[in-house]
């Protein structure tokens, strides 16, 4: 009896042994092909990855159209050779000049929708105001892992595909006699910022950029909000998210769009940008550059307050830079 309960404990010894060197050969392989794939995908060079799908406008299609006393605004189906129709909104103010035009991405949430709240912001009148729905038509949120994991590609592609929008909408707008040419502005809200800098840095007809509630190192922005995942995830969630998006960390843009004006503006009690990612943008940007802080927490697309009140601050500083004439 005894030696039959010995030979059974040795057994389930040694399938032990064997499912954790099973475990361990698996986890070592896995790690091994996501280091293989991540420095691939580290290798691709970021402008031309981002430049890929630029492609000139084939249509351009006017929707719905609101006119007030003081400015009109039209719904666009701005169709391009190589990417998904964009649907955009334009508020052009009255004017017997052509003025300045600034283009704003919001967060992935409001889209073009936050050309709504323009017409709150003081100097509205000064500017021409352009967005565009993210080109993303999947679930965009309370995914699970697996819808999460599936949409990845979809999503990644969209992420790279938004740069060269903004410059299909920039085509568009040089399109426009109302549109000041010379004067043209690109502001982006949280992930946003992201856009806005790589689209400043690959092309010269933005005059100046704004990145709002923004920040860099990927990695860093990751492990920052995923902190209910265990701590020794973190890292390789960061490490391969940051590898996914590699043409558009930030800080392989940001000193590319010197000597052209940079504005960083972040929020002191950010709880999804931390203060160290901000600095990063901020010391590898050249100059002319400037860094306001509110006294906020991260921008929402809910607090239409603050979304208005930093469109004016962005307006206000291209004015105070002497940045276009009045």
């Amino acid at each position: 009896m005894y030696s039959i309960t010995a030979s059974t404990r040795e057994l389930n010894l040694r399938n032990l042994k064997k499912t954790i060197v099973t475990a361990i050969s698996l986890t070592g392989f896995v790690i091994i092909i996501c280091s293989i794939i991540s420095l691939y995908l580290r290798s691709i060079d970021p402008s031309e990855r981002l430049l890929e799908n630029r492609a000139n406008i084939t249509s351009a299609a006017p929707g719905d159209t609101v006119f007030t006393d003081n400015s009109i605004t039209y719904e666009l189906g701005l169709a391009s050779e190589k990417l998904p129709t964009l649907n955009c909104t334009i508020r052009i103010p009255e004017s017997e000049k052509p003025i300045p035009a600034m283009i704003l991405l919001g967060g992935v949430e409001r889209g073009k929708g936050v050309i709504d709240l323009v017409a709150e912001v003081e100097l509205a009148s000064e500017f021409i105001f352009a967005s565009f729905d993210y080109p993303y038509s999947g679930k965009m949120s309370k995914l699970s892992v697996l819808e999460f994991l599936k949409a990845v590609p979809a999503i990644r592609e969209a992420c790279f595909n938004t740069v060269p929008a903004i410059l299909t909408l920039i085509d568009y707008l040089h399109t426009l006699e109302e549109v000041d040419k010379e004067n043209i502005f690109v502001t982006g809200g949280s992930f946003g910022s992201f856009f806005a800098i790589a689209a400043a840095s690959l092309d010269e007809r933005i005059k100046a950029s704004a990145a709002l509630y923004g920040g860099g190192d990927i990695s860093l922005l990751i492990k920052e909000n995923t902190k209910e995942v265990p701590a020794f995830l973190r890292g390789t969630a960061g490490y391969l998210a940051e590898s996914l998006l590699y043409p558009l960390e930030p800080l392989k843009h940001i000193n590319n769009i010197s000597p052209r004006h940079v504005l960083i503006v972040n929020g002191r009690n950010d709880s999804q940008v931390p203060r160290e990612s901000v600095m990063k943008l901020y010391e590898k940007a050249g100059d002319p550059k400037e860094l306001i802080w509110f006294e906020s927490d991260h921008i929402h697309p809910t607090n239409k307050g603050l979304l208005a009140e930093l469109t004016g601050v962005v307006a206000e500083w291209i004015i105070n830079n002497g940045l276009i004439e009045r």
